[in-house]
């Protein structure tokens, strides 16, 4: 063992310092540069300034069109740029009272001071003069060579996919990692398992999700145009966005199908419920539903609809981030949507074949750690009622239509809670 060890310490030196020694002995000697910024609707050209640490740089700007701005966070600098002048307006935006200077040419030296300093290698400029609907996209960089970070950060990587090889080389049969046994989270935690079995648990987690659904799209429609300040633009595709690819979806797996505002409104007027159950002794169903209630067309089944949709939506996320108001009529009409399939469609139509983000939640749910399996599937076997499908006095048929026993993955399960009593139990 201590021989691997220090196989493994030697491999994150190596690793570790090829990559930054390689940075810095190819980064040259400070030098002065002139660089010449043209602004424009909607960019800056160059969009990437490329500067060695100390080299001075003096930057001098134009306009194609109407004003704009330089605004470099990182370095205390705004200048405004007017296409009725030569000369730029320069201030410290931490220093609003003192008055602005006018100059040809801004002079400014490349590195910021002090260890952080010395780590910060790419600082982002920005325009912050309002120039039309896609002002958000006048952005850019300047990136400041060495790159330590950067470098450092490819040797840690290099030296994990090393020591992980190893190990796994190291590892003899009898030590070979097994299959772990999943947590029932039901049967360890009592209290959980009552307030997964309270009805009105779904609905008051809801609740406030659609809420703030209905705040971001009356922003987008009538809020400020500017994106970086709409509380539409920045929920939905900052807020929103980060917690669904860093915190749910790794933990909770599909969790966000449970309160998703975008199907509530729909599965409300398909039930004529919030909380209560409605039972029908005949039929496909053990509850009743209103609407035609008809089944999804063959042709259409499958997930190629919502990845289509997911890939469309992908592909002018850049449009809808920079327009607050094309952002509030998508929700609106993926909301609309919704709620018509629900009056013409069964259960979660929607959600189960149309909707865009449960095509990228169905994928990366498979790693999820929160998932709803059966608890006992010899009993499952013995069950000829099939109420978690059917539903039942005690809950509603599963709206993702699935047989609990049949559940293997996390790609369809939308954890909707709670159901039919059956022997099914949320683990992690």
């Amino acid at each position: 063992m201590p021989r691997r060890t220090s196989i493994c310490i030697l491999i994150i030196g190596v690793c570790l310092g090829t990559p930054l020694f390689f940075e810095w002995f190819t980064t040259p000697s400070p030098v002065s540069r002139r660089v010449h910024i043209e602004a424009f609707r909607y960019g800056t050209s160059p969009s990437i300034i490329r500067a060695n640490r100390g080299d001075q740089l003096f930057l001098t700007f134009s306009t194609r069109d109407t004003a704009h701005s330089f605004f470099l966070q990182d370095y205390r600098i705004d200048a405004k740029i007017s296409p009725a002048s030569n000369l730029v307006e320069l201030r410290n935006p931490l220093q609003a009272t003192e008055p602005p200077i006018d100059a040809p040419e801004l002079k400014l030296r490349a590195g910021l001071p002090g260890l952080w300093g010395s780590l910060v290698s790419v600082s982002r400029f920005r325009c912050h003069v309002y120039c039309g609907p896609m002002h958000g996209f006048e952005q850019g960089d300047l990136v400041v060579r060495p790159n330590l970070l950067f470098a450092g950060s490819l040797g840690i990587l290099l030296s994990i996919v090393s020591i992980g090889y190893l190990r796994i080389r190291w590892l003899e049969p009898s030590l070979q990692p097994s299959v772990s046994t999943a947590v029932d989270l039901n049967g360890r935690y009592s209290m959980l398992n009552r307030l997964l079995k309270w009805r009105p648990l779904q609905f008051l987690c809801t609740i406030p999700v659609l809420t703030i659904f209905a705040v971001v799209v009356l922003a987008g429609l009538i809020g400020t145009k500017v994106a970086a300040r709409n509380i539409a633009v920045m929920m939905t595709w900052a807020v929103w966005m980060s917690m669904l690819t860093m915190v749910l979806v790794p933990l909770g797996a599909r969790l966000w199908c449970m309160v998703c505002p975008l199907p509530s409104l729909g599965e409300y007027i398909q039930r004529r419920a919030t909380v209560q159950v409605r039972t029908m002794e005949a039929g496909r169903y053990g509850n009743r539903f209103y609407g035609l209630g008809l089944h999804w067309p063959q042709k259409l089944r499958g997930t190629w609809l919502r990845l289509l949709l997911f890939l469309s939506l992908g592909t002018f996320s850049a449009s809808l981030a920079g327009q607050p108001r094309w952002t509030a009529f998508t929700l609106l009409a993926l909301g609309s949507v919704s709620i018509i399939m629900s009056v013409v469609w069964e259960l979660r139509a929607f959600c189960r074949y149309v909707c865009p983000v449960a095509a990228f939640i169905s994928c990366y749910s498979m790693l999820g750690r929160l998932m709803v399996r059966a608890r006992n599937s010899a009993s499952c076997k013995k069950c000829k009622e099939k109420s978690c499908l059917r539903g039942n006095a005690s809950g509603w048929a599963c709206p993702y239509g699935l047989n609990v026993s049949n559940i293997k993955k996390n790609a369809d399960c939308g954890l909707c809670t709670p159901q039919p009593r059956s022997h099914r139990s949320p683990s992690g």
